[in-house]
């Protein structure tokens, strides 16, 4: 283990030359963003699923409201909450 690289080997890192240094500090900073990405893109999945589960609710609730008031156009406000709730879900699949 006396070539291994690691935090507590100290002395090791820094006998060794500027651009290898540099080198191991950019892939960690690369990885660090890669993580932090990551983070970021599952947040934004999280937000988008939330939201459009919200908006399906509420308009599966108006849908509800107004199946009572104008039940001949019940199979049209499915079919604008249906179509609203495929284009949230697949959104959100290709996210």
């Amino acid at each position: 283990m006396d070539n291994e690289l690691s935090m507590f080997n100290q002395d090791k890192i820094d006998n060794l030359p500027r651009a290898t240094k540099w080198a191991l500090q950019k892939q960690g900073a690369d990885e660090v963003k890669k993580v932090v990405l990551a983070k970021v893109h599952e947040e934004g999945r999280a937000y988008l699923a939330h939201t459009a589960l919200e908006h399906a609710g509420t308009l599966s609730a108006l849908e509800a409201h107004l199946n009572q008031v104008t039940p001949q156009a019940a199979g049209r406000y499915a079919h604008i909450v249906d179509s609203y709730v495929m284009g949230a879900s697949n959104k959100l699949a290709r996210w």
